[in-house]
This record gives structure tokens, sequence and C-alpha cells, in this order.
């Protein structure tokens, strides 16, 4: 899961643009660090725990590589019952990380369909597009 990059534990406790978590993420000092950003949607989707399909390697062929909209397939990127994952509450996602179970950004804008970027829906742990003035979590990383 990302062994390269370290990931914001606990994440923004607040609901943003796209523009707003870019924003956020670039000028969050954590710790000592200050050279955070938004993950990929490959680095998200690292992240998800529980749910095979969407989880790295999964069925749902959504990645930095292929991020036009016919890579999510409903079948395979909607992801799993909800509230079922390993994590605290149910999240979809190793269970020593916090958070609200929610929706979280990726910096990966979605391939010819002008503003929409790709986003997990740790609940479910689902991978979906919408439209970047949604307002959705961030969780930021660093190398």
């Amino acid at each position: 899961m990302g062994a390269d990059i370290q990931w914001q534990n606990p994440p923004a406790d607040a609901y943003m643009t796209w523009d707003g978590a870019l924003a956020y993420c670039e000028d969050l000092t954590q710790g000592d660090w200050d050279d955070w950003r938004l993950p990929t949607i490959g680095e998200l989707r690292s992240l998800i725990s529980g749910c095979e399909a969407t989880a790295t390697g999964g069925n749902c062929k959504v990645t930095g590589e292929c991020a036009e909209p016919g890579c999510r397939d409903e079948e395979f990127c909607t992801g799993c019952e909800w509230g079922q994952g390993p994590g605290p509450n149910g999240a979809y996602w190793p269970g020593e990380y916090s958070g609200d179970v929610y929706w979280y950004w990726s910096s990966t804008p979605v391939t010819d369909a002008e503003g929409e970027v790709w986003n997990v829906d740790f609940g479910y742990g689902g991978i979906h597009s919408d439209l970047v003035g949604y307002s959705f979590a961030p969780r930021c990383v660093r190398p």
C-alpha cells in the first residue's frame, strides 16, 4: 500500500471543492513536513482495503494510465457493501487510518471529460468521477 508515500492521518476534517483540496494539500504543514500534495487516483486506490474489485490490481480499470470515462466499468468500480471495510466505522481502508467515511479527491482528471476528476468513496470502496465543484475531502500524501 503505497510504501513509498506517507498518508496524512487523520485527513482534513472539512469538505471542499477540488481546487480547494489541491490548495489545501499544497499549503499543508503537518509534523515536520511541508511537501504534501493530493494523491493520484492510483495512489488513492492503493489505500482501498477489503474491496477486491477496486483495490489496486482489482478488476476496476481506472488508473493514472487509464483515466478516460470508459475505464470505469459499473460492475467492477462501484465498490462493495457499504460500511463493511476493515477500517474504523467500516471504511474501506486499513484499520490504522482514521477519518470520515466519505468521498476523497484524487489529483487525476478524467481524460476527455472537462471539469471531472476521479475520486474514491471509502464507505463503499468505490471509484467514481465527479465535477470539480462538488465538495469532498482531501487526504494528502507526501514522498
